[in-house]
């Protein structure tokens, strides 16, 4: 397949946008099976975790879906519905940081709260799966430190059995990592920053299902994003005056 590119793009949006392209030209079409995370990485000459926040907001809209031993597949609407809704998802990138961060902080309090309430003891082994596989990656210093720190929270999303608290989570999750990662937000974590330490709090106060304290954990976690957030929305307003 050939690939679309656009320097003014980031690299989720290329992603997206190429296969908007395709299904335009019908080189993809509804049904069909869409290339390897790998092969696309090296088509656009980007990393896998670009790829992989791209098709994760388009499955997030039921652009395309994951099926078992089959892998990823564009879903069976006609090609101007798929057009339509590939527009409305590149149009998620206008949000600012400050909103997204805002609404992070309130999905993820109460997905830590209910999560706290609600889990089972299988939602927290697989919530202890993703935190083992987070504090590896802090140990061992790894450059994509921000995948497996919101793998861990989508882990406490799902647990909380929210359905749409978990969608709307997911929906943002992608711009936020896109963001997070151009300005380095979780660059400094390791065994010894406070946000290692509180990743570890937020999974002891839901093991022991006390939600008063998984909620201010996660809110007191997320306050330095937020503040972060504020700062470079006041700069922004600055520079733009």
């Amino acid at each position: 397949m050939t690939s679309t590119t656009n320097e003014h793009l980031s690299p989720q949006e290329r992603i997206i946008n190429y296969i908007r392209t395709a299904l335009q030209t019908g080189e993809l079409k509804p049904n069909m099976k869409l290339p390897a995370e790998r092969k696309l990485a090296e088509q656009f000459n980007i990393g896998r975790a670009y790829v992989r926040e791209a098709l994760l907001k388009l499955e997030t809209y039921g652009i395309i879906k994951t099926m078992p031993q089959s892998g990823r597949i564009i879903v069976g609407l006609d090609s101007i519905a798929l057009d339509g809704l590939i527009t409305d998802v590149m149009k998620l990138n206008s949000f600012d940081f400050e909103s997204l961060a805002e609404m992070r902080v309130i999905l993820e309090v109460n997905a830590a709260k209910l999560c706290a309430e609600k889990c089972t003891e299988a939602d927290l082994k697989l919530i202890k799966v993703e935190l083992d596989n987070y504090i590896d990656a802090c140990t061992r210093g790894a450059e994509d430190i921000e995948t497996y720190d919101f793998s861990f929270h989508r882990a406490i999303a799902t647990a909380s059995k929210n359905t749409v608290l978990k969608s709307m989570l997911m929906l943002i999750t992608p711009n936020l990592m896109a963001i997070y990662r151009s300005k380095k937000v979780c660059a400094a974590e390791d065994t010894k920053s406070s946000s290692f330490h509180e990743h570890l709090e937020i999974y002891y106060s839901i093991e022991n299902h006390n939600a008063k304290k998984a909620g201010a954990v996660m809110r007191q976690h997320l306050s330095n994003v937020l503040e972060f957030a504020r700062e470079m929305s006041m700069q922004e307003q600055v520079l733009n005056a």
